[in-house]
């Protein structure tokens, strides 16, 4: 190890997993190919039944925990507790790092040992017959701009991230009821924490989104999305009702808050189950008196508006909704 190298921190990366046999192994190696001098990896397995295991024991670098757990969640808090590395990050059985990410991010936080997290971009990518195709690229909501209000309404790129130890002590662990939209509730925390935070401008994370996706897929209300949908209406009251939430998350909880309501509505009146859609609005009114004026006044602009302008704000509340960057499972 060169001197250079003395001075970059240890880097631990968890990856939960569960019959994961196709996929793991090209995210096994996207994370050898950061030649990274102080890397532990480890894999936390859900008990895989599908040869998964024997995937992972091609790679005995790896440190492999294979036992059933209670989710996501549980498994990703369960390896960043074993983790023994000064700078900690997550990484999807189905996904990989970018080459020179971990290097990049390493170097940050060495030019700045105040910082607490760095973050890339992430590129989506999409599975097609011809192979794989760019669709989109991401850039983190960093924490401080939820107390800025420049607040982007896209995912929360936890997973193109690291984040020193002592950051994750004091922010705590996942909430692992949650099945799905924990990485939104722990970008919330963060944003409440104000970690002190950097932006590298490239792309550091890969998402590969394909039919086993766990939150990227096309379907606007498939069974993940309509799960996801009831997690958020979890999440954003928790945090738009507390007087000691800074302003600013308060109204983008609640700006949020509306959208997953009447997102969730319009589902439920287009499946006919109204008893379940009546349910949704008591609960909205009891939360949210100007609930009904709201919905009233954002049903009216989308009726008013030039069909065209209909069709493009419709495609890219598509585009947003189905790039929900949550760690797949």
């Amino acid at each position: 190890m060169s001197a250079s190298d003395s001075e970059l921190r240890p880097i631990s990366i968890v990856t939960p997993c569960r019959n994961a046999r196709d996929t793991v192994g090209a995210a096994i190696e996207s994370v050898l190919a950061q030649r990274y001098p102080r890397l532990e990896h480890i894999v936390m397995d859900g008990a895989s039944s599908d040869g998964t295991l024997e995937v992972l024991a091609r790679h005995p670098h790896l440190r492999v925990v294979s036992e059933p757990d209670q989710g996501l969640y549980d498994a990703l808090n369960q390896g960043i507790a074993l983790a023994r590395g000064e700078l900690v990050g997550w990484l999807n059985a189905d996904d990989m790092y970018a080459d020179g990410a971990l290097l990049a991010i390493a170097e940050a936080f060495r030019n700045d040992p105040g910082l607490e997290m760095v973050c890339g971009d992430a590129q989506v990518i999409e599975e097609t017959g011809a192979g794989w195709s760019a669709v989109h690229r991401h850039s983190f909501t960093r924490p401080e701009d939820f107390r800025r209000r420049e607040i982007r309404h896209g995912g929360a790129l936890l997973n193109a991230c690291l984040f020193s130890r002592a950051l994750l002590e004091r922010v705590g662990p996942f909430d692992a009821s949650y099945r799905i939209s924990g990485d939104k509730d722990y970008l919330l925390r963060l944003a409440l924490d104000g970690p002190s935070s950097l932006n590298l401008a490239r792309v550091t994370y890969i998402y590969r989104r394909h039919s086993g996706s766990m939150t990227l897929v096309k379907r606007e209300f498939d069974t993940i999305r309509l799960r996801q949908s009831q997690e958020r209406l979890r999440i954003y009251p928790e945090y738009m009702l507390r007087s000691d939430v800074p302003r600013a998350i308060r109204t983008y909880c609640l700006e949020r808050y509306r959208e997953e309501v009447f997102a969730l509505g319009r589902h439920y009146v287009k499946a006919r189950a109204f008893r379940a859609g009546l349910g949704l609005l008591r609960r909205a009114l009891s939360l949210d008196r100007r609930f009904v004026l709201w919905a009233t006044a954002r049903t009216a602009s989308a009726l008013l508006a030039p069909f065209p302008l209909r069709t493009r704000a419709r495609a890219e509340g598509t585009t947003e909704r189905n790039a929900i960057l949550g760690p797949p499972r």
